[in-house]
């Protein structure tokens, strides 16, 4: 789905485990181990994180995908008469 149709987020960057979390205590400790934007602040490598970069890799291909099917210009009538 393009991205211009959705209006979700990335997945947080969390372990699995840390995503079913019971308590309010458990909640803000897996909060503290995140970054503003949601990255794991810790440096390590979750199931998410290869989510989220294929996340930013699909929105860069749909970016290149549109600009390449873009008009460059509009054509207005004086510009097709002196083609």
């Amino acid at each position: 789905m393009p991205k211009r149709y959705a209006d979700c987020g990335p997945p947080l960057d969390l372990a699995d485990a840390d995503m079913v979390a019971h308590t309010d205590d458990e909640i803000l400790k897996t909060r503290k181990h995140l970054t503003a934007d949601g990255w794991n602040a810790d440096g390590k490598l979750q199931c998410a994180t290869w989510l989220r970069l294929r996340r930013i890799l699909a929105e860069m291909r749909e970016e290149l995908v549109e600009y390449k099917l873009a008009c460059a210009h509009t054509p207005d009538s004086t510009w097709l008469r002196s083609a």
